[in-house]
């Protein structure tokens, strides 16, 4: 029998924290982001998906694909209400599952990339995800997983390099967007750890845990994702302003 073992921590906001610059959906930003925080974006590095069901254009997404960030209107509805109130089923868990609170202004996009670092650390294959001694690292390893100044620092960093690539560009620190990052990932949910049970998992700061939806392979989990984007929160909101992107193998590295 499988024990509770997702860790769900809650950050609470403190008077003296200031709010962070929004990061933009785009990989250019997202990928800055990642290296500057220590991940090895020559093993895996975020690249859109332009479509949730034209076979041609997720076949542009090189695999494997680990892990999925969708960016969505802050107010767009689901067919389980979970934007709302926990959902889905939420009674399977799993260690490799970390879950926290988005209590921190603009701060949604960069909470949505450590949610799905954090648990894809096991699964994210050969080798080490993390540069030695980098505050990724510092991060997976501790027990308390804090969002230190230091993480504000590198979100803001991020920020100031995606104002420099856009003409015009106005950062404000907690600026609503009207947008939202969720992150999906692919976790293994049987007790015998075989990839035929796994399971699509919703990470959203906003809500105070994990989502557990449909099953999914590590084969057929950018589709399998897509589909549920599109079937469970495209569908509610057709003109709504989304982004799908794929944290996915990176293969100009083994050129």
């Amino acid at each position: 029998m499988t024990s509770n073992i997702v860790a769900t921590m809650k950050q609470e906001r403190t008077k003296d924290r200031a709010a962070l610059f929004p990061l933009e959906a785009n990989p250019d930003t997202l990928n800055h982001f990642l290296s500057l925080i220590g991940f090895d974006v020559q093993k895996y590095q975020f690249v859109d998906v332009l479509s949730t069901s034209d076979e041609d254009l997720l076949n542009l997404v090189p695999r494997p694909a680990v892990g999925v960030l969708l960016v969505k209107p802050s107010n767009a509805p689901s067919s389980d209400g979970t934007d709302s109130k926990p959902g889905g089923d939420t009674s399977v868990t799993h260690e490799n599952i970390w879950h926290i609170s988005q209590t921190i202004g603009g701060a949604c996009g960069s909470v949505a990339v450590l949610h799905l670092i954090a648990s894809l650390q096991k699964c994210l294959v050969s080798g080490h995800i993390c540069k030695s001694n980098s505050w990724l690292e510092q991060f997976l390893s501790s027990t308390t997983r804090d969002l230190d100044e230091e993480f504000h620092r590198l979100h803001n960093e991020a920020a100031c390099h995606q104002t420099n690539q856009t003409s015009h560009a106005k950062l404000i620190p907690g600026k609503r967007v009207g947008t939202t990052f969720v992150a999906l990932v692919p976790v293994s949910v049987g007790d015998d750890g075989n990839q035929g049970s796994m399971r699509i998992v919703e990470l959203d700061g906003r809500k105070s845990g994990p989502v557990i939806h449909g099953n999914t392979s590590s084969c057929t989990f950018l589709r399998d994702s897509c589909r549920w984007i599109e079937q469970n929160v495209m569908k509610y909101q057709p003109d709504g302003k989304f982004a799908i992107l794929a944290l996915a193998a990176n293969k100009s590295a083994e050129e």
